[in-house]
């Protein structure tokens, strides 16, 4: 490309990239011999740019390819002109690595890496877990064997992490409506004394209540981070092993029943499954 003030064909300085809704990308460029800054527009075609695959396939460029793949490790919805930016962007890193008119899907992998990192570090972290994290590659890549490769991934990306020091018990939980608490112990016990109200004396109900806890404890205590869901799960569990009646009282809630062939259902299921214990007053 020549400078359009003195004609001068050496490289010039990319100086700002800006990607427009349109699907152009505006650079401003500085010409290193009359150093005059200018303006350039490009514009992506369909054929322009080709996607070489793991296994060895070259398959034209695709915006929605990529639209998908970012929706879907996105942890919220975004508008449609960001999704659109992301994209423009993530073409305007990969086109200058084109090598025949194609670049990797690892390039352009990386390059959606980069630019969901800008915005939203937690839907970053799930593409990573996506696009770095496959094992089915026909082209010699490894994938993450495991957490460990995934940790050291993590640690190069946010190395304050290696000062962290995670909690080793249940600490916090995920409502249903996207809230987040600090875990409960007595609020969760009070909770299943309501669901076994009755079922013995309050001394037995309050065991039995402290029991289920601690089933709930042993089954989700390795976990700092829990939903409302996991833990009314392992209550159910542990319910239906210790007082089926308060089981049913329980799950009426929490599966939120809807007829009485819901009861009918859950009470036939029940019908030959051992119990463990009973309260007794």
């Amino acid at each position: 490309m020549n400078c359009p003030r003195c004609g001068s064909s050496a490289r010039q300085e990319v100086k700002d990239t800006r990607s427009g809704a349109d699907g152009r990308i505006n650079r401003r460029r500085r010409c290193p011999d009359c150093h005059h800054d200018f303006q350039t527009v490009e514009q992506f075609s369909g054929s322009a740019l080709h996607v070489r695959k793991s296994d060895g396939r070259i398959v034209t460029f695709s915006p929605e390819a990529v639209r998908r793949s970012m929706v879907e490790a996105a942890v919220r919805k975004y508008d449609p002109d960001r999704i659109q930016e992301l994209i423009d962007s993530v073409k305007a890193d990969v086109y200058p690595l084109a090598d025949d008119g194609s670049v990797s899907s690892e390039e352009i992998g990386e390059a959606v890496l980069r630019h969901f990192r800008q915005i939203d570090v937690v839907s970053q972290i799930r593409f990573a877990l996506a696009h770095l994290g496959r094992c089915d590659r026909t082209d010699g890549r490894p994938g993450w064997v495991d957490v460990n490769d995934f940790r050291r991934w993590l640690v190069t990306q946010y190395p304050q992490l290696q000062y962290y020091r995670p909690p080793a018990r249940l600490v916090e939980v995920v409502k249903r409506d996207n809230s987040y608490e600090a875990y409960d112990r007595e609020k969760l016990v009070a909770g299943i004394r309501v669901a076994a109200k009755g079922r013995g004396s309050g001394e037995a109900v309050r065991e039995l209540a402290e029991k289920v806890v601690d089933d709930v404890e042993v089954a989700l205590g390795d976990q700092p981070l829990v939903t409302s869901g996991q833990i009314a799960s392992e209550i159910l569990e542990s319910l239906r092993r210790r007082d089926q009646v308060a089981y049913l009282r329980f799950a009426s809630t929490a599966k939120r029943f809807r007829s009485p062939e819901d009861y009918e259902a859950e009470a036939t299921a029940l019908a030959h499954v051992p119990q463990n214990r009973r309260v007794r007053a």
